[in-house]
């Protein structure tokens, strides 16, 4: 069995970071002028979408699939 891998924190900054700290220095020395919401962007948007993520797979798997059982559990059989 393979062994999970585990997680590189500097691959979110990289991904997450760089880009809100650029647009974070944008912002202060003036130069867009942009919604905060937009600046932060970067940085709420992937946990949004990994949260969106972990509500699908939480409803595929406690959806009731009637008498047969679970969706899950009737893939695997």
């Amino acid at each position: 069995m393979e062994q999970f891998k585990p997680i590189k924190p500097w691959k979110f900054y990289l991904l997450c970071g760089t880009p809100f700290y650029l647009l974070l220095v944008l912002k202060i020395t003036g130069m867009v002028n942009w919604s905060w919401w937009l600046i932060t962007l970067p940085v709420w948007l992937p946990l949004a979408v990994a949260a969106l993520l972990l509500l699908m797979l939480a409803l595929l798997v406690l959806w009731p699939r009637g008498r047969r059982g679970h969706v899950l559990r009737d893939l695997w059989k």
